[in-house]
């Protein structure tokens, strides 16, 4: 789920029309765990990427940052991909020391280490 794969590199996907990119920029994992049965489970897809945490860190939308809420997202989405025979790939966090549209968040190459090593626990 991560926004545009598909028109950054549409050669590859006419080659693959098997897969498909339902990310949508600047949503939060809750964002992204509301709509996960909708965009992903209804597709009855062999696999998923879940990449998300960025925006939880940049509290957008105003939403208040928690590392346990953001895992507990991200459980949530594996369970449910899990219980439909859905092969989950969970990626990282891309590391970073500021988020340029909210430039006035702070500690953030801390706060995605942290989230970082917690989503490798889980996936391990």
């Amino acid at each position: 789920m991560t926004d545009f794969w598909p028109t950054r590199s549409p050669e590859f996907f006419k080659r693959h029309p098997q897969l498909v990119g339902r990310g949508i920029s600047g949503q939060t994992s809750h964002q992204m765990l509301v709509r996960f049965r909708e965009d992903v489970v209804n597709l009855h897809p062999k696999a998923v990427v879940i990449n998300c945490g960025t925006n939880d860190i940049a509290e957008n939308h105003k939403i208040p940052y928690s590392e346990a809420n953001t895992m507990g997202n991200i459980k949530s989405m594996v369970e449910i991909a899990k219980a439909n025979g859905i092969t989950v790939y969970l990626a990282s966090v891309l590391p970073s020391k500021c988020m340029y549209w909210a430039p006035e968040k702070t500690n953030i190459a801390d706060k995605v280490a942290r989230l970082n090593a917690r989503i490798k626990a889980y996936a391990q």
